[in-house]
């Protein structure tokens, strides 16, 4: 991966977050999560999110949670 690839994703992530934001009705929250390469492994993921860390931690492990307890469950929206 070249060395500003990762510079360029926040950057990017900082855009993208602003039009979700815009988009979403007043009190939604979201998190948008971004790697990049052919596997996560040894990758480090970006993040943007509205919402308080904490939260953002708790929602991917119940998330994490809910897709191992099913595997090949489709997304949910």
């Amino acid at each position: 991966m070249p060395r500003d690839t990762g510079n360029v994703v926040r950057t990017r992530l900082q855009v993208i977050a602003n039009a979700i934001d815009a988009s979403l009705p007043d009190g939604a929250l979201f998190t948008l999560l971004v790697w990049t390469g052919d596997s996560i492994e040894g990758q480090g993921a970006h993040y943007v999110s509205n919402a308080d860390r904490d939260d953002v931690i708790a929602s991917m492990r119940e998330t994490a949670d809910r897709l191992e307890g099913r595997p090949g469950a489709p997304s949910e929206n």
